[in-house]
């Protein structure tokens, strides 16, 4: 018999949501952009949040263009946790003759359930979008639990009903926050070199790193003030806000992004294919992009009036097909970065799907308390190598997860 369940909710803001469980970790997918404000891991006490939900967030319930003019849209508004950016990462594009809003459609508009429920070994939810208002690209997202795996599986299949062909890039937005983030947590990534941004994405913010330069590893950054830093430890609130962008290796079998917590023995990771493992039909992600938001931005709605303190301490470890933040349009005119692609085509007629995970849960050591120095998948689990190896349960190489797409496909 499944541990796995899936219920249908309203929040205290009248937020419409489904809850996933079974038993080790527990997730909450909104409706509206796919959001995730709790990606929780149960311990001895009780559930452990990992996501961030922003101070600002439990201000106000229902967005309000008049009222809400600090927040700017209602995705900034609705930030929380992890969600989908396609089909694009970062800046509005309005240069192909219509508009993609920031992050993309399936960031901005509701998602409709069209089904949920438990089958022997796991639980689901499939949603859609599509139409006129996606500019005719059709979405499909499949947020899946599987038994005895403290894994949060998302799908997007995205196929182009527009007649002719359609370049995309696109990201997951995960975000960890409080209480699983706190100073000492220790950051790692698939990526072999880095960049961080050819100019601000915000220039109000307070940024610690130099712009526009190269490096090769977290554990030396270069600095604004002609220095260096090490990036991998999160130092706690400090009064800076950094992105930089990463290069997943070409040749990678395997790409991912983790944040380990020494304190609480725990750890956040993502994983999907590598580049040199994606199938006939799949697209994968070609870099992690770091958001270090430790506390940079003293104006609302971050801190709660302008001048006052940033509220925000949070990491994003959000893998993406992109150039940093600055979407599609600046991709369409830079179509390469560090040697890898920032936006993928997608033929007329033609669907290609994604597969991606993030575990999270104690990691039951001190093994990984110095970071992970790398990671490797074998059928049943990935196996993270730092001062001692640590394995933990997983659809490594989502052959459970395309069999399970491919049973919902049918019964549709």
């Amino acid at each position: 018999m499944s541990t796995c369940s899936v219920q249908r909710i309203t929040d205290l803001c009248g937020r419409a949501a489904s809850v996933l469980t079974n038993g080790d970790v527990r997730v909450v997918v909104e409706d509206f952009g796919g959001m995730t404000p709790e990606f929780s891991y149960r311990n001895q006490h009780g559930y452990v949040n990992t996501h961030l939900i922003p101070a600002f967030r439990g201000t106000t319930c229902g967005f309000d263009p008049a009222r809400h003019q600090d927040w700017g849209i209602k995705l900034v508004h609705e930030l929380a946790g992890n969600f989908p950016c396609f089909p694009q990462f970062g800046n509005p594009s309005t240069k192909r003759g219509y508009e993609i809003p920031g992050c993309g459609h399936t960031a901005q508009l509701d998602w409709k359930v069209e089904k949920s429920g438990t089958r022997d070994g796991y639980c689901f939810v499939y949603s859609t979008m599509g139409g006129p208002e996606t500019e005719h690209i059709h979405y499909e997202k499949f947020d899946i639990l599987l038994d005895g795996h403290s894994v949060h599986y998302q799908v997007m299949r995205m196929r182009n009903d527009r007649g002719e062909d359609f370049d995309f890039g696109g990201a997951w937005h995960n975000t960890t926050g409080q209480p699983f983030i706190e100073k000492g947590c220790r950051i790692s990534a698939s990526a072999d070199r880095y960049h961080t941004p050819v100019v601000s994405h915000d220039p109000d913010q307070r940024e610690m790193l130099a712009l526009n330069r190269e490096f090769s590893s977290l554990k030396d950054a270069p600095t604004a003030d002609g220095g260096s830093t090490d990036i991998s430890v999160v130092p706690g609130m400090i009064g800076f806000t950094d992105f930089l962008t990463g290069r997943i290796p070409q040749t990678a079998d395997l790409g991912w992004m983790s944040v380990v917590n020494p304190n609480q023995q725990s750890l956040y990771l993502t994983f999907f294919d590598g580049p040199a493992s994606v199938a006939e039909g799949e697209f994968t992600f070609y870099f992690n992009h770091l958001w270090l938001q430790y506390g940079g931005r003293n104006y609302k709605p971050w801190a709660s009036y302008d001048g006052g303190v940033d509220r925000v301490f949070a990491v994003g470890v959000e893998s993406a097909i992109s150039a940093w933040g600055y979407g599609l349009d600046y991709s369409d005119e830079h179509p390469v970065l560090m040697g890898n692609p920032t936006k993928l085509t997608l033929k007329a007629g033609e669907t290609k799907t994604l597969y991606h995970g993030t575990l999270i849960g104690p990691v039951g050591s001190s093994a990984l308390d110095e970071g992970i120095d790398s990671l490797e998948r074998t059928d049943d689990s990935l196996v993270a190598m730092g001062k001692a190896t640590t394995t933990f349960a997983a659809d490594a190489r989502f052959t459970r997860l395309r069999q399970i797409v491919a049973e919902l496909d049918q019964k549709a």
